[in-house]
């Protein structure tokens, strides 16, 4: 598991530091669907370098698998098991065909020819891009170029991948494209720590986290945070397009049942009170 104890990291002048995540604590169990919202400033992107050591706490302590982040001898294990990908795949990729992009990792590793090959295939048959895996990378839709970001990542075979916004860069259908891909990732046993403003992606996740002024305000299931829809205006975040859509025709004298998350929710419960 992932667990950070009382962190706090701070940007900034000591005179005028600017606390981006202040005091957190959090556990993260393997295999988890994690996802973590919060409005601008709010300490998200922070919280994803201090995963893998690319941030150090300056209080507190980080631990991957019982890895303590502060031990820099310990930095090439912890970064082999949580993978970044970050909000432009633009600036992840660098070779000039997708098959050689997914490869450098496992290059970087050291391994064989033959198990860069194998992982190399896996990790496209996983995105769904092996069919894409001699074209150049610029050539590429945005969805595309962020599902060969994730291959990248997965061939180098994390326990745990964090996400930074992966989708904020994307058309709707590149959007689709990677959740797809998240979601195949969890069904696989994949640990994944998923950042967000899109609040209906945060709905597919098992767990939400928000976050405000560098700690966590809410933490649970998704249909119970979404549910917090005060503290969430609060603090200047929405719910997802559904759940306000029910919520007014609640209001408008709809006997929905409480708290759905999705367009086949709400198609359901219309259904059965139609029939």
């Amino acid at each position: 598991m992932i667990t950070l104890e009382n962190v706090i990291y701070s940007y900034g002048e000591s005179s005028e530091q600017i606390k981006a995540v202040d005091e957190l604590s959090l556990t993260i169990e393997e295999g988890q669907h994690v996802a973590v919202i919060g409005p601008n400033g709010s300490g998200k992107s922070t919280l994803a370098r201090l995963l893998n050591a690319l941030l150090i706490p300056q209080r507190g302590r980080v631990l991957v698998d019982g890895m303590d982040t502060r031990d820099k001898d310990k930095w090439w294990n912890i970064r082999q098991k949580v993978g970044m990908v970050f909000q432009n795949p633009d600036n992840q990729i660098i070779a000039t065909s997708v098959e050689e992009d997914v490869a450098f990792g496992p290059e970087n590793l050291g391994l064989p020819p033959g198990e860069i090959a194998e992982r190399v295939k896996e990790a496209l048959s996983l995105v769904s891009m092996e069919h894409l895996k001699d074209r150049a990378p610029h050539n590429l839709s945005g969805g595309q170029k962020q599902r060969v970001a994730i291959a990248g990542v997965i061939a180098m075979r994390p326990k745990y991948l964090v996400m930074d916004e992966p989708t904020a860069m994307l058309d709707p259908q590149g959007r689709r494209e990677v959740l797809a891909a998240v979601e195949f990732l969890k069904k696989k046993g994949m640990g994944v720590i998923f950042i967000t403003h899109f609040m209906e992606e945060a709905a597919s996740a098992d767990r939400v986290l928000v976050m405000h002024r560098g700690r966590i305000v809410l933490d649970g299931e998704p249909r119970w945070v979404f549910e917090q829809e005060d503290l969430l205006r609060e603090i200047n975040l929405d719910i997802p397009p559904i759940t306000a859509l029910a919520n007014d025709l609640r209001r408008e004298g709809v006997p929905l049942p409480g708290s759905l998350l999705n367009v086949e929710e709400l198609v359901d419960a219309l259904w059965h009170l139609l029939n």
